[in-house]
């Protein structure tokens, strides 16, 4: 008995629990940055209405799939409930097993899924500072007039060394997990930038808030599968016992004639 209880809740900390969900939705939140990298040409458009059309689009379907994995998955851990209370029934002294559905663990999965994006996003929120002009490289042209000292000393700025700041790094790997975001808003220049920089962690999080909100819907969607098919196999059953009746009715009149 005691393997049955362990075994259950192997099963709900494993794939089909917390440390599941959370995989979910860090591997989609991947999937969906490469989508925003392999059609940048098309997302990152000059035409403000295609760029906004096509970026709104690829949200709204990444909400839809996000949604019908939450909605698919909560009903599978209500069919699980249902078949362990059912299989209760007839063996009661059948271990007792935490149960699969739960609210909790599905919202706290989704937000450790994306955990790692948002730490990086309060880390690049925090930093965020208005943009500032940076000199560019000199073309190669140049460099034989550097070497002139009157030249050279008034071009020497350009020759310093510059670090590139952890800060852009991490900017780098935010801005992945959000790239239609970024798309849609930092082509409105510098101030949308800092914007989305300040705002970033927050964007991260209606993906999976629309995988929870999927899940919720979980128990409903497997009442109205269960009560079609109990709909369905109760057919046959009524026709039989029409036709029986239709017998019976038939027999009787035959009597009475008799």
């Amino acid at each position: 008995m005691n393997s049955k209880g362990s075994g259950g809740s192997a099963a709900i900390i494993g794939k089909n629990g917390i440390p599941g969900v959370a995989l979910k939705i860090l591997g989609f939140t991947a999937i969906l940055g490469f989508l925003g990298l392999m059609f940048a040409p098309v997302l990152m458009s000059d035409n403000a209405v295609l760029r906004t059309a096509m970026n709104t689009a690829l949200l709204a379907g990444a909400g839809a799939l996000y949604f019908s994995l939450g909605a698919g998955k909560g009903e599978d851990d209500c069919k699980a409930d249902f078949t362990r209370a059912k299989a209760k029934a007839i063996k009661r002294d059948s271990a007792v097993e935490p149960p699969v559905y739960s609210r909790s663990r599905t919202m706290l999965g989704a937000l450790l899924g994306v955990s790692p994006f948002i730490a990086l996003g309060v880390i690049v929120a925090a930093a965020a500072r208005p943009y500032a002009y940076s000199l560019q490289d000199l073309p190669s042209w140049m460099g034989a007039y550097t070497r002139q000292p009157d030249v050279g000393r008034a071009l020497a700025y350009y020759n310093r060394e510059i670090i590139t700041p952890i800060t852009d790094w991490l900017r780098i790997a935010v801005r992945f997990a959000i790239l239609p975001f970024v798309y849609l808003i930092a082509s409105l220049g510098d101030s949308a930038s800092l914007l989305l920089d300040r705002i970033s962690p927050l964007l991260m999080l209606p993906l999976p808030a629309c995988y929870a909100i999927g899940y919720l819907t979980g128990p409903a969607r497997f009442d109205k599968t269960r009560k079609f098919i109990e709909s369905v196999k109760s057919k046959p059953r009524m026709r039989l016992k029409k036709k029986v009746r239709e017998q019976r009715k038939r027999r009787d009149e035959r009597n009475q004639l008799i």
